[in-house]
């Protein structure tokens, strides 16, 4: 018997009861368990419930009585620590000032747990068209401020105060109180634009996965820092549609040719994009891309046979352009700052897409 009350079983075939009370407690025929039967996790361990009595040593139950939770700093324990030994150790050590306090000071301090409690299941749930709005705003504010590239600051130090302003103004007090409760922080918005990403990139590897087929389009470039960035686009078809879209940029530290295709590699292996769909690869004519024998069209061969290398036209204008005779080069030239000066003027810019009416009268 004395074994049974401080181990709870008496043979390692019982094992799986419910362990019982410590000796200090009460005969287990006379405790009034605030739960159900305890539910098992695994063949050797036990969940012990939760005993109204534990709230003199100042704490209460989560998850259906099964994980004690401190009614003074609301920390949560394991199912193991469900003992009052445990209990009274953790009041000694984190709230050495209360652990002579009577069971109704841990009664008034439970009362408020279940009062915040209830003050945020009715913030979350009561008014939870308001915090779907709320967060839809935010998103639709943070899209903005990605597509028009401004700081994330930008939402919390001026869009929020002008739009409560101009709700207070326009539409009074109590519509601006609803709009300062969109979220607009600039650790938020951060956020948000890092989900939306992803959500977009998810969706594209999806798609990408579908289909029976795609091409790749990439080349590198050296950049204001002078870092070679690798540019990658891919064209695939959904939905009975040719669809281009932007794969993904990577920053290399060669440009040779066993670099380039490691980082496609990598990158299709990561998000498992097959090879075996690949039936195009468009590319300059620099060796490190178009060389049959050790360049990135050799490489991907190996990796998709049905593979065909294509010369990129616009890249062959170029070349072609570096080349031309004088009348025309001049030409050229001519064509080139006309665009440019229109282009770098939005004014003239809009000017220019103004369609001319010619009067047949």
């Amino acid at each position: 018997m004395e074994r049974w009350l401080k181990t709870g079983k008496l043979s390692s075939k019982r094992s799986s009861e419910v362990a019982e009370p410590e000796p200090d407690e009460a005969p287990p025929a006379k405790i009034q368990a605030t739960v159900s039967e305890p539910r098992h996790i695994e063949d050797n361990k036990k969940l012990r419930p939760y005993l109204d009595k534990y709230l003199e040593h100042g704490f209460t139950f989560v998850s259906d009585g099964l994980l004690p939770q401190c009614v003074v700093c609301y920390e949560t324990l394991s199912n193991a620590s469900m003992k009052p030994s445990k209990m009274i150790r953790h009041l000694q050590t984190k709230h050495t000032e209360l652990q002579n306090k009577s069971i109704d000071f841990f009664m008034l301090k439970l009362e408020e747990l279940k009062k915040s409690r209830r003050v945020m299941r009715k913030s979350a749930f009561s008014s939870g068209s308001n915090n779907e709005n709320a967060t839809l705003a935010s998103y639709e504010v943070a899209q903005l401020i990605a597509k028009a590239g401004k700081a994330h600051t930008i939402a919390e130090e001026l869009i929020l105060p002008a739009a409560v302003i101009l709700c207070k103004r326009m539409l009074g007090d109590s519509a601006a109180k609803m709009v300062e409760t969109v979220p607009l922080s600039n650790s938020t918005v951060r956020r948000r634009i890092l989900e939306m990403a992803g959500n977009i990139e998810d969706n594209l590897f999806v798609k990408l996965n579908m289909s029976p087929m795609f091409a790749i389009q990439l080349d590198e470039s050296t950049d204001v820092s002078s870092k070679a960035v690798m540019t990658v686009f891919v064209r695939f078809i959904w939905d009975q549609q040719v669809i281009e879209d932007f794969l993904f940029s990577h920053e290399l530290l060669h440009t040779k040719a066993a670099d380039i295709f490691k980082a496609l590699d990598d990158f299709f292996n990561l998000h498992e994009i097959r090879w075996e769909k690949c039936v195009g690869v468009c590319t300059d004519g620099a060796s490190a891309m178009a060389g049959w024998k050790t360049g990135l069209q050799a490489k991907v061969k190996e990796v998709a046979p049905k593979m065909k290398w294509t010369h990129c036209c616009i890249h062959r204008e170029a070349l072609v352009a570096k080349r031309l005779p004088g009348p025309f080069q001049k030409v050229l030239n001519d064509v080139v700052k006309i665009i440019n000066f229109i282009k770098a003027r939005p004014l003239q810019s809009r000017l220019s897409a103004i369609p001319y009416v010619t009067d047949v009268t």
